[in-house]
């Protein structure tokens, strides 16, 4: 049993030709008049509004979204860290830990994740909640959380609930105003994290941006 059509039809106990007609009806489908790259990324974004307009009845749509927050819940990673290594030593190990907060929202979320000076993770923040395309924060917000704390280094992140990783030249702007704003209370960004579809792409890794501030090289 491979098919979403097939799976709908099991979950919610109708006939296979109505889990088909519900899954075109939800766009995770093809049909003749839609057409998809992905459906399992239109199925992590289905809300439980967009479920009963789609003429799933409220029992319906209760049982479906409980049985796509399972299979969420089942797809996340379990990072060293959130095992109670909580030294934040390797990229994976922050993502893992941004993945429960970040990986999965239909709008676009920022957070920053917090360590002391050893790197030590001391705690993760939601810092602002966005639109589906866009999520604006301030350093502010970001240093302050940090602050608050007692961190000393910190990794912030945000989703792109599309599932694509690619950095946006905005992404990249914000990306260095805020390594240059934590270099100068000490504060060190040591990496942006985008968050989406299971994966993450770190900002760091593709970019020039902390050779580019000289001053930053004694960061890390």
């Amino acid at each position: 049993m491979n098919s979403i059509s097939e799976l709908i039809t099991t979950v919610l106990e109708v006939q296979p030709h109505r889990g088909q007609k519900m899954a075109e009806r939800l766009c995770l489908k093809n049909s003749e008049t839609t057409t998809i790259s992905d459906p399992t990324i239109a199925l992590r974004q289905l809300s439980k509004e967009a479920l009963r307009a789609a003429g799933l009845t409220e029992k319906q749509a209760c049982k479906l979204m409980a049985a796509i927050t399972l299979g969420r819940l089942a797809y996340m990673p379990k990072s060293d860290a959130q095992a109670g290594i909580t030294t934040i030593d390797d990229p994976s190990v922050a993502a893992a830990l941004l993945m429960p907060i970040l990986g999965w929202k239909c709008r676009e979320h920022a957070a920053v994740l917090i360590m002391d000076i050893h790197h030590k993770w001391l705690a993760t923040e939601v810092i602002s909640i966005g639109s589906k395309t866009e999520c604006l924060f301030h350093p502010d917000a970001v240093f302050t959380a940090a602050l608050k704390h007692g961190g000393k280094r910190v990794i912030i992140a945000h989703n792109h609930p599309s599932g694509n990783l690619a950095a946006s030249p905005e992404d990249i702007s914000l990306t260095r105003i805020m390594v240059k704003a934590g270099f100068l209370i000490d504060v060190p960004v040591l990496d942006h994290f985008i968050i989406g579809n299971g994966d993450y792409k770190s900002i760091r890794e593709e970019t020039a941006i902390w050779n580019e501030i000289s001053s930053i090289k004694d960061v890390v």
